[in-house]
């Protein structure tokens, strides 16, 4: 695995999906999971010939919870080896959002990590949580975005032409439906409620390499806000 090859083709991915694709694309067996604050599996991307889709439907149902070298990597954010390959948790500064599992050498593995964990703040993906399954209205999504450009109540009742009492309104649905407490905290919410995912929700295969996405998380994970 050419380790420099790969960041190039990452850096171009415009969404998760396409990142985790890049990563099996690229020759050795290879895993990528996204998972939830609660460490549960939301996205499963491979190109493994041998694992059926009853096994990775399994695997998104529970069955991760038996691969202990993932649960490992992912509890105390570190590189865990097993007989499978290397599995290192990709890393947030809030929790791990994620876990690539490969066969190559482990610094091989460390860097790919630290590449796809930079591509995907790049990107601006928080961690899945929860709170960003509620839908955003139109209007609520023009006042939260305006919000986050650092106008005021006042500006934004102008630009909407709106008065401000329902600005206030508008914000305080706006917090509650996306979890946050202050203004500062809704650029990265509202990015988080807005990523777009590839491919629709179950079992997709392209070529190689097969996508699962958890369809009960997918009107979530494919909202476009």
């Amino acid at each position: 695995m050419d380790v420099r090859v790969l960041a190039g083709v990452i850096r171009e991915a415009q969404e998760p999906v396409a990142v985790a694709v890049a990563v099996c694309g690229a020759g050795p067996p290879s895993v990528v999971s996204f998972h939830d604050a609660g460490r549960a599996p939301l996205v499963l991307v491979d190109n493994l010939a041998d694992r059926s889709d009853g096994e990775r439907r399994a695997f998104m149902e529970g069955a991760w919870r038996r691969d202990h070298a993932l649960c490992a990597a992912l509890e105390h954010q570190v590189l865990v080896e097993d007989v499978d390959g290397v599995v290192v948790p990709i890393l947030h500064p809030e929790q791990p959002i994620g876990a690539i599992r490969v066969r190559c050498e482990v610094g091989e593995a460390a860097t790919l990590a630290m590449i796809v964990a930079t591509r995907l703040a790049q990107l601006g993906v928080p961690p899945w949580r929860p709170r960003a399954r509620a839908r955003l209205t139109t209007r609520q999504r023009q006042i939260a975005e305006l919000a986050t450009r650092g106008a005021t109540n006042n500006a934004i009742a102008d630009a909407l032409a709106i008065s401000t009492n329902t600005v206030k309104v508008r914000l305080k649905q706006v917090f509650q439906r996306l979890g946050v407490g202050r203004r500062v905290e809704l650029a990265s919410a509202l990015q988080h409620a807005s990523t777009r995912f590839e491919a629709p929700p179950g079992i997709t295969h392209r070529g190689s390499i097969t996508i699962v996405i958890r369809p009960d998380h997918a009107s979530w994970l494919r909202r476009a806000g």
